[in-house]
C-alpha cells in the first residue's frame, strides 16, 4: 500500500488530493547477479476535495522507469 496526498494553491484557488495505490511485485530484483530488474504494477484511486473528482490510476514500474495512466472522473454538478 502506498498512501499519498497533495495540497496545491494558486491565488484564491486550492485543492487537496489524497488516495492510495496497491502495489503488486511481479518480479523481484536479482540480489547477486544483477540479471533481473524489478517489475511491479500499482493500481488505486485518488479523491480531489472539495469532492469534485475521483481519479483511478494504474502504473507499471520496470527498474527505474515508470509508465502510468489516470483519468479525472468528475462527480460534481459542474459540466
Amino acid at each position: 500500500m502506498e498512501p499519498a496526498f497533495l495540497y496545491s494553491r494558486k491565488g484564491k484557488e486550492s485543492e487537496f488530493l489524497f488516495g492510495t495505490l496497491y502495489k503488486i511485485v511481479l518480479r523481484e530484483e536479482s540480489k547477486y547477479t544483477g540479471y533481473y530488474d524489478r517489475l511491479d504494477m500499482s493500481f488505486g484511486a485518488y479523491i480531489r476535495l472539495p469532492g469534485d473528482a475521483i481519479i483511478p490510476t494504474f502504473n507499471l514500474n520496470y527498474d527505474n522507469y515508470q509508465i502510468g495512466v489516470s483519468y479525472d472522473a468528475s462527480v460534481s454538478d459542474l459540466a
